[in-house]
């Protein structure tokens, strides 16, 4: 239970901050933990965005204020990571503590998840995530949110 007038720790759609997000990849930002107690909560978030009809393929957690991930994180994670490759797209994660992204990689998870989808910021994910992306799409795109999607 949180102390009286604190905030419990959540994750928050980056796009509820701002009207304008991309049509092709959903950024999530995670706050708190990615454990065995808030899988599920994270599993119905990213559920709803395959099920939005947006047709979304990618999709980015950031994960600067994430503090643990544990073994059934780490699991998670992996599964969705194949989930959403399934899908034609992928999962990627940025912003990991290095003992975070330390068990993902002693664990077998990074190889399931994909070192290539696991980036230390999210620039770097979303300089790497944008060549991923279908190029016709973007170039019918008129918010050009991203430095990447300007150079279409």
């Amino acid at each position: 239970m949180p102390a009286v007038g604190s905030n419990p720790r959540r994750f928050v759609p980056v796009a509820e901050k701002s009207s304008r997000r991309c049509p092709q990849l959903e950024i999530l930002e995670i706050n708190g933990a990615i454990f065995f107690g808030s899988v599920s909560a994270i599993s119905h978030r990213l559920n709803a965005i395959c099920s939005s009809g947006d047709d979304y393929r990618h999709v980015l957690l950031v994960a600067d204020s994430v503090n643990l991930v544990d073994i059934s994180g780490a699991e998670f994670l992996s599964e969705e990571a194949q989930k959403w490759r399934k899908r034609g797209g992928g999962l990627y994660v940025c912003g990991l503590k290095i003992e975070d992204r330390m068990l993902l990689k002693r664990g077998g998870y990074l190889d399931l998840i994909g070192k290539d989808n696991i980036f230390l910021s999210k620039k770097q994910a979303i300089a790497k995530i944008s060549s991923r992306l279908d190029a016709e799409r973007c170039e019918r795109c008129s918010l050009k949110l991203f430095a990447e999607c300007r150079k279409t």
